[in-house]
């Protein structure tokens, strides 16, 4: 007898997903005595995942 799939497992979210929520817990956390600079590189990251 096969097993069948489990109805409640999700499928992984998408990476671009898993960096705008990373970007969000950042911005969104505990506040800091400095404010935080993002590289443009990790700005072009998000903006391209959300393309």
């Amino acid at each position: 007898m096969e097993a069948a799939p489990d109805p409640l497992s999700e499928p992984p979210p998408p990476p671009e997903e898993l960096a705008i929520e990373g970007l969000l817990d950042e911005v969104f956390s505990a506040p800091k005595q400095r404010r935080m600079h993002y590289s443009m590189k990790q700005k072009r990251d998000v903006l391209l995942a959300t393309l």
